[in-house]
């Protein structure tokens, strides 16, 4: 249960982190803005290097050798670089990314290939495997009860599009109430049917931690506008594209091109309304409680009534959200605003069935095959059954085997490593280990799972469909009843290449697809398995004690640790990092932002302070291999989208390459690097979080 004193004063409590805190996991992968180990940055041009150098272009030195159990002696000139030491073709290595992988991205720019990241592939790889069992598998071998069996008998039902028309007769008659809505209490009675409330955009409300980690209803309205206008432009231009195609659906649904127009127009004054709450600096950054004492004070709209129609309190019956949601509500549910809600809602069903429907740019698209717009429309209410699909059929129990392994000796080292650091006090040492050994990690499965018992099948696509769509929905309000030691995973999406921490859970969790991918963990050497994928894990370990992660115990709960000394020794390290990257110039001619690179260079840094420390307690460690598996889990190509790459939080890859791994001894013992060039870190100017760091300066 929620400890007394949060629930006596939850009322008041707004959090200045809130944006932060509530947007999703504290992690980096793609989805919900997550704090993990996917790459997001790459560099323009493969050939970008300077012609003065006078040093290899072609990466036959680099990635050409597959980076694994390479001879120093087959790629080092001895008489011009230090004993030992590997080489760019006899010359010191001037940029270690290109080095590694400027075959790869020559090979890129040579396909004209688009913008690349790191898991690019493996991603299309997990869903056309999972995509071809969906459509071609062998449903004998499956209960008609498992959640796979019914996932795929969906997915066959939905590319039949034979029926399509009693598929649209059925949508017609969903929206046959909406359309009859005269009144706020007609609207307030449809929001509560549960078929409608799946495709209700405007009250729309996701299960996620507050800031405390306890799971609650968030008010999370979507945003609109940008197909909302686009529909606009389309009825409003004769020659647009896909105007015919949408008035004939819309016909199809009962509307005229008249009414569709309206019902357009009538949408996006509620979008308008909805954007300024979604965008009004004075509240943006502040969440807050409300209970139906709170209500109370929107007499025209019973919010409360709605929900629990729906079943969504499992708990304690409040919700989080915006602290101007009351004035929105008294905005919004008026009696000169009913004709736009409706339309509103209406335009949310239309659009939310065009799928199911088989909306004619669906079907007719080239590029883009009905199938996928299918796919996509079954994975987001599939839950945990292709997922585990996935995972069962691409690892073997060696692989994972290994892969635990691996994970228990980083997580072992990273305890180890806070033991010896001799900035934190014992006390501190302790507190931040209890941390480390507190962490609960999920390899590739959500604590949670829907498995569909609630779904009877009928044959019917548009009914199974639904059933599937309102079993997401029914599930997601019930997990509001997990509190404290309950509390865990289960809508994350594991069919994406990415692993990240949740500070508000002290957890890990990893994808089935980063999982699948850790390059024949069985057979892979140790340093290989390291550089592929331990470094993965000890990145979002390290994310736990990271900026964010350190204002959380053990537990998830929101509770600082470090003492006034330690923390001012952990800021001042911190710090550093943002300083030595804010403003680095960039191979786009546009400087990096130290502050928004901190967290996660910070994890990046850590990871390889504990991968160090493992690799020289190896007898003959190949940090060859190891740098090299790093370099190729971080390369990117990006000649196209730099707008995202300078808003994300990572650094863009070349920077991360070369100078997370130029912080290090070991690295410049392994290659000769240029002391002239741009991407040489002095001995001086190292960066250190929790190992000691280096002595020498000037050196």
């Amino acid at each position: 249960m929620k400890n007394t004193v949060f629930s006596q004063y939850k009322k008041i409590l707004s959090i200045l982190l809130c944006t932060c805190l509530l947007t999703g996991l504290a992690g980096c992968g793609p989805a919900e803005n997550a704090q993990g180990n996917t790459p997001q940055t790459a560099q323009p041009d493969a050939t970008a290097e300077p012609a003065a150098t006078g040093h290899s272009l072609s990466g036959e030195n680099g990635d050409a050798s597959d980076g694994a159990n390479t001879d120093p002696a087959a790629t080092t000139d001895t008489d011009a670089a230090p004993a030992g030491k590997i080489t760019d073709g006899g010359l010191p290595i001037v940029d270690f990314d290109h080095f590694v992988n400027g075959a790869w991205k020559q090979e890129m720019a040579d396909q004209n290939a688009g913008d690349i990241y790191t898991w690019d592939e493996e991603n299309r790889e997990a869903k056309e495997f999972v995509m071809e069992f969906l459509k071609n598998g062998d449903l004998s071998t499956l209960s008609e009860e498992d959640g796979l069996y019914k996932t795929a008998a969906v997915f066959r039902e939905m590319l039949d599009i034979s029926d399509v028309s009693a598929r649209t007769e059925k949508a017609k008659e969903l929206l046959k109430p909406i359309t009859k809505a005269k009144s706020l209490s007609d609207l307030y009675a449809l929001y509560g049917d549960e078929r409608i409330a799946t495709f209700n955009k405007l009250l729309r409300f996701e299960v996620k931690p507050d800031w405390n980690g306890y799971n609650t209803l968030n008010y999370c309205p979507t945003d609109l506008d940008g197909i909302l206008r686009y529909y606009q432009e389309a009825l409003a231009n004769e020659a647009h594209p896909e105007r015919a195609c949408y008035v004939s659906y819309m016909e199809s649904l009962g509307f005229s091109e008249e009414r569709a127009t309206e019902i357009v127009a009538h949408a996006l004054e509620i979008s308008d309304i909805v954007n300024a709450y979604q965008n009004d600096p004075e509240y943006v950054d502040e969440l807050w409680y409300f209970d139906r004492e709170d209500m109370a004070e929107c007499p025209d709209f019973p919010l409360f009534d709605i929900l629990t129609k729906l079943h969504a309190f499992c708990g304690d019956e409040d919700i989080l959200a915006h602290n101007n949601f009351r004035a929105l509500c008294n905005e919004l549910f008026t009696k000169e605003h009913v004709e736009a809600l409706r339309d509103h809602l209406l335009f949310c069903g239309a659009s939310g069935m065009a799928v199911v429907c088989a909306y004619e740019p669906y079907i007719t698209n080239e590029n883009y095959p009905y199938e996928e717009y299918v796919y996509s429309y079954i994975e987001s209410m599939a839950g945990s059954a292709p997922d585990e699909y996935y995972l069962r059929e691409k690892t073997s129990d060696a692989d994972m085997a290994a892969i635990r392994s691996i994970y228990d000796d980083v997580l072992a080292e990273t305890r180890l490593m806070l033991g010896d650091t001799e900035w934190l006090t014992v006390h501190m040492q302790e507190k931040a280990k209890s941390k480390i050994l507190g962490i609960r990690t999920f390899f590739g499965e959500n604590t949670y799972k829907n498995e569909f018992s609630d779904v009877t099948l009928t044959g019917d696509a548009f009914d199974d469909s639904f059933a599937l769509w309102s079993s997401r929905d029914r599930f997601e309000r019930s997990q509001t009843a997990y509190e404290d030691a309950d509390r865990g995973y289960f809508k994350e999406n594991m069919l994406i290449g990415s692993a990240w921490y949740n500070e508000r859970y002290n957890a890990i969790y990893i994808s089935a697809v980063c999982l699948a991918t850790a390059t024949d963990a069985e057979n892979a050497s140790y340093e290989e398995l390291l550089g592929n994928f331990g470094q993965v894990l000890a990145h979002e370990i390290a994310h736990s004690l990271d900026p964010m992660g350190v204002q959380y115990d053990k537990d998830g709960w929101l509770e600082p640790w470090l003492d006034e000394a330690a923390q001012a020794e952990y800021d001042s390290r911190v710090g550093q990092i943002t300083s030595f990257f804010d403003g680095m110039d960039t191979e786009y001619d546009r400087p990096v932002d130290g502050a928004l690179i901190t967290n996660e260079t910070f994890a990046d840094i850590v990871s390889m302070e504990v991968c160090m420390r493992l690799l020289a307690k190896r007898e003959n460690p190949d940090y060859d291999t190891f740098f090299r598996a790093v370099a190729r889990q971080d390369r990117t190509y990006v000649i196209n989208n730099v707008d995202y790459l300078f808003s994300d939080s990572h650094l863009p890859s070349k920077q991360r390459i070369n100078y997370v791994l130029g912080q290090f001894d070991e690295f410049y013992d392994t290659y000769d690097i240029d002391k002239e060039s741009p991407y040489f870190v002095q001995t001086k100017d190292r960066l250190r979080i929790f190992n000691t760091a280096p002595a020498a300066p000037g050196s």
